[in-house]
């Protein structure tokens, strides 16, 4: 087709389908240019960004030039919709505006009748709809808004990000001081699945002190790698980057049931992918070994200052037993964490707490009061009861280890313009 002169913007249309691309492009003057490649289903966005090319190719340009000038581009995808009708899907989330998480479940009237014949859109209770994409516990809200045009018309509120740290506080928590993390890495965590996910133990356990869940230790690197990833590259990489590679490679539903892929990445391939995203292979290599296949936990405060997050204990200066799982009448309820001053002393599932450092403590409270009188370092007697027993122990108390994260502004230290910059690129909504 002739070279036209350009007097307006582009309508660009692409389709991909099971065996082939189609690009239809119309200019200014109503004149439609056509192309057509193979389908790349290793990769469907080199056939989209192909088809266009073959179609500008008509116009004596190339996409980049014809997506410049382009006043509209619509997508459809036959390739899509057999994912949707066979279910052969990602498992995905959905992040929304907060008050609208059920939107899309709900349904509005036209979607709900549409194709719907006189006697269902009468009858309501005859009628159906289709399985939701994302399951409802997988929609999470957020306060912030953006409009049709990409501009900001609620910013991210602090007390969201607030919210979201503390989170990620817990996290780093349930991993950093887990006294599992001594005995194995995650990998070998995520193999006692069979004895964790699905079963219920009948017998009194110690997994308390021998298992973290390689859920939360598994959260607890996405954390870490993601913020790695970002320091490294001024924010260009991040761990979404190297999810979709590995999805690219590996993920593509291909098997004879639903969610089955053809063939699963090893350990090794994960390895050499996260070095391709990152540009370093000895960066993959190193952090696999530490925080992955070793049991060493990322540096998350030095990361996190990166984004204006300050890490720093919940309790500075305070003295503790460790953490001591109570339940009423002071009774221990699990076993206490290996390598705390509790444990030390001897304290197990059943036990009963009297005493601390000769003062009577009959809840709680009491408890945490002797506590705050004392500093870490002090050596004072912890008394309990077993089996009838009255049993005394003297104990070395430490300081409390859990910590918390803060906005640096909270501290009245207003985050510096790079690390603002980083926190929005992190935190912020993507336009």
């Amino acid at each position: 087709m002739r070279q036209m002169e350009h007097r307006g913007g582009y309508f660009v249309g692409v389709d991909i389908g099971g065996t082939f691309t189609d690009c239809a492009i119309i200019d200014a003057g109503g004149e439609i240019t056509t192309g057509k490649v193979p389908t790349t289903p290793q990769d469907l966005a080199a056939g989209f960004f192909g088809a266009i090319d073959a179609a500008a190719a008509g116009l004596g340009l190339d996409a980049e030039r014809v997506l410049a000038s382009a006043t509209k581009l619509a997508h459809g995808t036959t390739a899509g919709t057999n994912a949707l009708v066979t279910g052969q899907i990602a498992r995905v989330a959905l992040l929304t505006t907060r008050g609208h998480p059920d939107a899309i479940r709900i349904m509005n009237d036209m979607g709900r009748a549409l194709g719907a014949s006189i006697e269902e859109q009468l009858d309501w209770s005859i009628s159906s709809r289709p399985e939701p994409i994302v399951p409802r516990r997988q929609v999470f809200e957020i306060t912030e808004r953006v409009d049709f045009a990409g501009d900001v018309v609620v910013a991210l509120r602090e007390d969201d990000v607030e919210a979201t740290l503390d989170r990620f506080a817990r996290v780093i928590n349930a991993v950093t001081l887990g006294p599992g993390r001594r005995l194995r890495s995650v990998v070998e965590m995520s193999r006692m699945a069979p004895f964790t996910d699905a079963a219920t133990a009948i017998d009194p356990t110690n997994f308390g002190n021998t298992f973290i869940s390689y859920y939360v230790w598994g959260e607890a690197i996405g954390l870490g790698l993601d913020l790695a990833l970002r320091a490294r590259s001024g924010s260009r990489v991040t761990l979404d980057d190297y999810m979709r590679a590995l999805w690219e490679r590996f993920g593509r539903p291909a098997g004879a049931a639903p969610g089955v892929v053809a063939r699963p990445y090893t350990p090794a391939e994960a390895v050499e992918i996260l070095g391709r995203v990152a540009g370093d292979a000895a960066f993959a290599r190193e952090f696999f070994a530490r925080y992955i296949d070793g049991r060493e936990v990322v540096d998350y405060g030095m990361l996190l200052g990166r984004a204006g997050v300050v890490l720093r204990p919940v309790a500075p200066g305070r003295a503790s037993l460790g953490e001591l799982p109570l339940g009423g009448g002071m009774r221990v309820v699990r076993p206490t964490a290996y390598g705390t001053p509790a444990h030390e002393a001897g304290v197990d599932r059943g036990d009963v707490i009297v005493s601390l450092d000769g003062s009577r403590v009959d809840s709680a409270s009491d408890l945490d009061r002797v506590l705050g009188s004392q500093q870490p370092g002090d050596r004072v007697t912890l008394g309990f009861r077993r089996l009838g027993r009255e049993i005394e122990a003297a104990v070395t108390l430490e300081a409390e280890a859990r910590i918390e994260l803060v906005p640096a502004e909270a501290t009245g230290a207003p985050p510096s313009r790079e690390q603002q910059a980083f926190r929005q690129a992190w935190l912020g909504s993507r336009q």
